[in-house]
């Protein structure tokens, strides 16, 4: 990798329309999302190979791939119950452990970035309300 600063770009903009434009980045993220039917394990065959693809595809532009493991929210947006369902769980596991079994067997860097949303909303309904308090300390101006 170069000795710099290292920039990407979201999924949501495709290769194509990268290279297009002459935009080559370092890195590429995309998001996994789901749990049970319908989520990205199942979006090719076998299960988890949209993993080994992405990364092929990405690598082949020059760029790390980067999944963002965004499955917590498959019940919606902060509801933190499915971490109290067991059958929920048991299958989001699964799908962690696919996810880094397919990375792994490209044998290439990958990035990942864990469920960013739900440890926000944890530390919001933490108890004694830590979600509410910066671990920075506050900055006011002083006026003259």
């Amino acid at each position: 990798m170069p000795n710099r600063l290292l920039g990407g770009l979201g999924a949501g903009n495709s290769i194509s329309d990268m290279t297009s434009q002459q935009i080559h980045p370092d890195i590429i993220d995309t998001y996994l999302v789901g749990v049970g039917s319908g989520s990205w394990p199942t979006w090719n065959s076998p299960d988890g190979a949209y993993v080994t693809y992405v990364s092929a595809n990405v690598r082949a532009v020059g760029a790390v791939p980067m999944f963002t493991l965004y499955q917590m929210a498959s019940r919606g947006e902060g509801n933190l119950g499915a971490i109290d369902d067991a059958t929920f769980m048991a299958s989001y596991w699964a799908q962690v452990k696919l996810m880094y079994q397919k990375i792994g067997a490209t044998g290439q860097p990958t990035l990942v970035n864990l469920e960013p949303d739900f440890w926000g909303y944890v530390l919001s309904t933490a108890p004694g309300g830590a979600g509410s308090r910066s671990p920075w300390p506050s900055y006011e101006p002083s006026v003259s």
